[in-house]
């Protein structure tokens, strides 16, 4: 059986077209169900998915009031029935080919990982001057094209076999007994109190998988839309992102050394990147997003890493062999010198 799985917070009728992308390729009776994970949201997402699934048999509400996406993430590994788990967020759709591409790659046992191209659904087009700057290609794919700043990627209309770390959270397919193998996904997106509990999300469960060499089947069946919202091309959306892309950073590396080694580089590359800025801004009147982006990321690395090294309950979390059934700690009140110096 196939489960998809859909983590949701406060984005009901998003979340309901979400569901209706999937349930218009399952015929009657179908070996394929949708489980919703709520976050705990406060609008109306519950009563409209609980009502859709009093319906369609194929449907399924679960509730899980832990912060952050990680343990809904896991919520819905726990309860569901498949033993091919999809994951799909609450603002995408995906393709008319995407069940039957799922149940093509599976049927062969040695694949145990797969995702598809990721590509825009925008909401609108009036882009900023930097955001082709956001793209990227895979030097070794022809006509590939990424965007990892925005989740979006396409390697191209052929099947191929990739590494691990090209599958996102977004549309990331996996069988069941190798997620609880590898441990489970890291912590991701967590509430704002919690921004020290942060982690590298599926990017940490595609490096474990990576490290048993174990690669990943990318589909051109397996296409999502990905809802691309006005705000993200706001530079404040960009530091956001960025910030956190510097917790997750700092995240994989404590992973890997166990301990927190000199940040006075860090620092003074921080301090270069803002007295750039300021010129920039000063003589020619701009900010260029490269360099804010990096800025954010820095500021992100070195809360995290003083963190670290200051806090035992972070020590313990990031630590952590795997994290299925872990609970997120309560967390310290952010010091003076990282809400002076350290968040965007």
């Amino acid at each position: 059986m196939i489960s998809y799985i859909i983590t949701t917070f406060n984005r009901g009728e998003k979340v309901l077209k979400t569901i209706q992308s999937i349930l218009r390729q399952i015929p009657n009776q179908d070996e394929v169900e949708i489980v919703v994970v709520d976050g705990g949201s406060k609008d109306n997402t519950c009563k409209l998915v609980q009502d859709l699934a009093d319906k369609v048999s194929n449907v399924r509400l679960i509730i899980e009031k832990a912060p952050g996406v990680m343990p809904s993430r896991h919520a819905g590994a726990k309860l569901a029935k498949g033993n091919i788990l999809v994951y799909i967020e609450d603002d995408v759709q995906v393709s008319e080919t995407h069940v039957k591409a799922i149940k093509e790659i599976f049927s062969d046992n040695q694949n145990q990982i797969a995702t598809g191209p990721c590509e825009p659904d925008y909401l609108s087009t009036d882009f900023p001057i930097w955001y082709q700057s956001m793209w990227s290609t895979v030097s070794s794919i022809p006509n590939s094209k990424v965007n990892g700043w925005f989740s979006l990627m396409n390697l191209g209309d052929k099947v191929l076999e990739v590494d691990a770390s090209y599958v996102w959270a977004l549309n990331f397919a996996i069988r069941k007994t190798l997620l609880f193998e590898l441990g489970g996904f890291h912590p991701d997106l967590s509430p704002p109190r919690w921004k020290a509990f942060q982690g590298d999300g599926e990017s940490g469960l595609s490096l474990k998988a990576s490290e048993k060499n174990i690669s990943a089947i990318y589909h051109p069946g397996l296409k999502v839309l990905h809802e691309i919202q006005a705000d993200r091309f706001d530079t404040k959306y960009v530091e956001r992102r960025l910030f956190f892309q510097g917790i997750s950073d700092s995240f994989t590396l404590l992973r890997k050394t166990r301990a927190v080694a000199s940040l006075f580089s860090h620092y003074l590359a921080l301090t270069l990147l803002s007295l750039r800025l300021a010129k920039r801004k000063i003589f020619r009147n701009e900010l260029p997003v490269d360099l804010i982006s990096e800025k954010a990321r820095l500021k992100g690395f070195l809360f995290h890493q003083r963190s670290f090294r200051d806090d035992l309950k972070v020590q313990s979390w990031v630590l952590e062999e795997s994290y299925i059934d872990k609970a997120v700690p309560e967390p310290s009140p952010i010091r003076f010198f990282d809400k002076l110096f350290l968040m965007v």
